[in-house]
């Protein structure tokens, strides 16, 4: 793909083709993170470290009962994943899930990487 170790690349998937999310409030958040390449990972498969890039969860501000709770902008570093999963075809809202556990199919939603 052409890409080095600390490169900036923009993650695209079928679901969401653009690479990022509205939060609704007037913000955007990028798939954008940085490469690292590793040995073990097999070619042609991304992985991505999950349980960074919070976008709530105590990285912005928020009130609460009227009281402000200031956030912590390290916790919204990183890439946030949930938004490029493989929509459930039928439903159009949620992850597609196997039938059996009834966990979240992460490993199988196809992504493109792009130069960010």
């Amino acid at each position: 793909l052409g890409v080095a170790d600390g490169d900036t690349v923009r993650l695209v998937s079928r679901s969401n083709p653009q690479g990022a999310l509205d939060l609704g409030n007037g913000e955007r958040r990028e798939m954008v993170g940085k490469v690292k390449a590793i040995e073990g990972i097999r070619r042609g498969v991304v992985a991505v470290s999950q349980s960074y890039g919070h976008w709530g969860y105590g990285a912005q501000q928020v009130e609460v009962d009227g009281v402000l709770v200031k956030g912590d902008s390290r916790r919204g570093k990183g890439l946030q994943i949930n938004p490029l999963l493989r929509l459930d075809e039928h439903t159009k809202t949620g992850c597609l899930t196997e039938p059996i556990g009834g966990s979240a199919s992460f490993y199988d939603t196809r992504v493109r990487v792009q130069s960010a």
